[in-house]
């Protein structure tokens, strides 16, 4: 039997609806780039050739989805900026998006 469901419109929901939708997107995001080294790590000749491109290409599509203001909340550059990483993350980042 389905559970009965009841929308509910208010600001603290639709936040906690733009973070979960965030933190799907960031998993597929690992999830494609996991086995786009996967992928990668198989000698070239055993390696289906649309594989990588079709996963680099939805890992940033889906990333760059997490950074588009739309009808939700959005991550902004400095939530980049502020996470404990090293090197030339912001240039990556940049490089993503664009």
């Amino acid at each position: 039997m389905p559970m009965p469901t009841v929308a509910i419109d208010v600001p603290s929901a639709q936040v906690l609806a733009d973070q979960a939708s965030i933190i799907a997107e960031l998993q597929f995001v690992m999830d494609s780039c996991k086995r786009l080294l996967t992928e990668l790590a198989k000698p070239e000749e055993e390696r289906d050739q649309l594989m990588p491109v079709a996963l680099w290409s939805s890992a940033v599509l889906a990333y760059g989805r997490c950074f588009s203001k739309g009808k939700r909340f959005a991550l902004t550059n400095e939530d980049v900026r502020n996470l404990p990483l090293h090197g030339a993350v912001m240039k990556f980042h940049q490089w993503v998006l664009d």
